[in-house]
């Protein structure tokens, strides 16, 4: 756990780069700054990924958790939840950082790069969190759901986030309501952007 603890806390920095980089951004950065900051947080991403600890590509050989009538624990369970969150947050970063470069909404359509990274954060979701650690998700969901124009994935992020309403909390509610907003006929970036600023982080 200690190299999955180091790699959540390697990609949380970057992820903190970015929010940094997109308040640059909407203060008016000019584009040879923009482009060279870009190109840095590229390369922090990629060289994360390649680092990756072994149970985070561990994963990539499963198509869902080990059910508790194999020989996994709870710990090796717990880890591979954790790993899953974790991976999610690397792959969002890629998408986090196209959309704050390129200010639009729905870039899956547009950049092949961010919908495999979308596909596979789905995927993490929906085969290894489930119940309460599905929190522990929001964010990438969130990023995600911004990115993805598949209607089959909207309405699987949609019911995913309905069920988690049920633990309570407001930032549940709030991101629903932005994604709600990103797909609907002519949202605007402006307006989701200003949404995203007041009621969610970052």
């Amino acid at each position: 756990m200690a190299q999955l603890r180091s790699s959540r806390s390697k990609v949380m920095s970057i992820l903190a780069k970015i929010s940094l980089f997109a308040t640059s951004v909407r203060s008016g950065l000019d584009d040879q700054r923009k482009a060279i900051t870009y190109g840095d947080l590229k390369y922090e991403i990629a060289n994360w990924h390649q680092v990756m600890p072994p149970i985070c590509l561990s994963l990539e050989k499963l198509n869902h958790m080990p059910g508790y009538e194999t020989d996994e624990n709870d710990e090796a369970i717990e880890a591979r939840t954790a790993a899953a969150c974790v991976q999610c947050y690397g792959l969002a970063c890629i998408i986090y950082l196209e959309r704050i470069t390129t200010r639009r909404i729905g870039s899956a359509a547009f950049n092949t790069e961010v919908k495999t990274a979308a596909d596979r954060i789905i995927t993490l979701m929906g085969r290894f969190t489930t119940g309460i650690d599905q929190l522990a998700t929001l964010w990438p969901l969130l990023t995600v759901g911004i990115a993805t124009v598949d209607p089959y994935q909207q309405i699987a992020l949609r019911q995913r986030l309905v069920g988690m309403e049920c633990f309570g909390l407001m930032y549940v509610s709030r991101v629903l309501q932005a994604l709600q907003y990103s797909w609907s006929d002519g949202a605007s970036y402006a307006e989701l952007e200003a949404m995203l600023s007041s009621n969610l982080v970052p």
